[in-house]
């Protein structure tokens, strides 16, 4: 007899799968930023087996968003680490920090925490396949709209930043312009927006007080852990970057400095 709880066990051994295997080959390169492309690879597995699990056209597109957005998301980090030489600084300082344990602290601190919330993240999609989902209601297509303005907005964001960051002249540098004149961080507002979306779409399946663990854990990550917090403490030393937060909001953007550039 099938448990029916059996998608959340299956999806918790394909992310601890995945992230044991991208810690392997991080470890062989001493490289801890193949987390961050494994991150994306793990809601891929994550969302298919869900699907699988539930082969409805809801679930279908749902698992078709997530892959757009994760394999997007992994070649931008995959093109992005490629315009620096070595490890990213982030998970340098904390090679250096842990010494001989870095191998143990690899493991747990990055690799097996970020599936843990890599787990989190994905329960509206785990609820939704779990539940089953078979048909489209106008709070299913909201979502999607949602999560589609939110794809849109971190992808422009990115292209933006990486094609800012590969000139040479732009090196030690604020971008703020395009998107990044609206916000310091368009590109982590756009991936709590589709997330959020994302939730929105798994609600007509039930049980929304278990999914929307998913968007307010990467919600918190993003604006009190790993995303704006951590990053911010490395760009306060950068010029232009008080001048900018004193200008722009963190995440939300300020069409209002759309309209004041326009008049300049």
């Amino acid at each position: 007899m099938e448990l029916p709880v059996s998608i959340f066990l299956v999806v918790f051994f394909l992310i601890l799968l995945n992230q044991l295997g991208w810690f392997g080959i991080a470890w062989q390169k001493q490289d801890n930023g193949l987390a961050d492309v494994g991150w994306g690879i793990g809601f891929v597995l994550s969302s298919w087996a869900a699907y699988i699990y539930s082969p409805e056209s809801p679930m279908l597109l749902m698992a078709i968003l997530v892959t757009l957005w994760a394999f997007r998301l992994s070649l931008h980090i995959y093109f992005r680490n490629k315009l620096r030489s070595g490890e990213d600084w982030r998970y340098k300082a904390w090679r250096e920090e842990w010494g001989s344990s870095a191998f143990q602290k690899s493991l747990t601190r990055v690799f097996l925490l970020q599936g843990f919330f890599l787990y989190l993240i994905c329960l509206p999609i785990l609820v939704t396949a779990w539940k089953g989902l078979s048909d489209f209601s106008l709070l299913y297509w909201i979502g999607a709209l949602v999560f589609l303005f939110g794809f849109l907005w971190e992808s422009i964001a990115d292209f933006q930043l990486y094609r800012f960051k590969k000139q040479s002249a732009n090196s030690g540098k604020i971008l703020s312009s395009g998107l990044w004149n609206l916000s310091r961080h368009p590109n982590y507002f756009g991936e709590i927006v589709l997330w959020w979306g994302i939730f929105l779409m798994s609600t007509p399946a039930g049980m929304w007080w278990i999914s929307i663990v998913g968007p307010t854990t990467l919600s918190w990550l993003i604006t009190r852990v790993s995303g704006v917090p951590m990053l911010e403490r490395k760009q306060v030393q950068v010029p232009g970057f008080q001048e900018s937060k004193s200008i722009r909001p963190a995440l939300v953007p300020n069409f209002n400095l759309l309209f004041k550039a326009r008049q300049k």
